[in-house]
């Protein structure tokens, strides 16, 4: 249930500014990537198996190109996730519990108008479960960021990790619906 809210609420919050923006004048907001910019953030989410997660990122993005129509960035990421897992296979009907997780990830992508990016992300955590296994894993996703002013802009994103830690408690990968709060630092 609290998953399909938070979903509701990323849709709402991306299209209502994606297509409002110009009725609320956003589309003509001044972007703060020209020459490149620091940032920091905070995001929760929800995902599988049985996460709920709150993070806190910083980074640096600059946007590229002639018509300065794609981004370039990079970002860490600090989390913490209340999850678990059982597996009757390999461990019993032991539950499985990961907590906090550390990551680095290079985040390319296009601008769809001047206030609002598609974004990929590509990078790497490692996770930390019970009984103090510390696993590594790759990261991938999907995001839309919308600029609401020169300093503050809103995400939501959809990241799918893969790694050990996951396969042998019995899972393929982990996947996460973020939404998040994004300030830029001025030039």
């Amino acid at each position: 249930m609290v998953k399909k809210i938070i979903i509701t609420g990323l849709v709402s919050v991306i299209s209502t500014a994606s297509f409002a923006g110009k009725q609320i004048v956003l589309d003509h907001v001044p972007s703060t990537h020209h020459s490149g910019s620091s940032y920091i953030g905070a995001a929760v989410g929800v995902g599988s198996p049985n996460a709920v997660t709150g993070s806190v990122f910083a980074g640096y993005g600059k946007k590229v190109g002639k018509d300065e129509r794609f981004y370039l960035g990079g970002e860490v990421t600090g989390s913490v996730t209340s999850g678990y897992t059982f597996n009757n296979y390999r461990y019993g009907s032991t539950r499985h519990t990961y907590n906090p997780s550390l990551g680095a990830s290079f985040i390319p992508g296009v601008m769809l108008t001047p206030t609002l990016m598609a974004y990929g992300r590509i990078g790497a955590n490692v996770t930390h479960f019970s009984h103090g296994d510390n696993y590594p894993a790759a990261q991938l996703g999907l995001g839309l960021q919308k600029q609401i002013n020169p300093n503050w802009a809103v995400r939501g994103e959809y990241v799918a990790s893969s790694g050990d830690g996951f396969r042998q408690r019995g899972l393929p990968a982990s996947g996460q619906a973020n939404l998040g709060l994004v300030y830029k630092f001025d030039e």
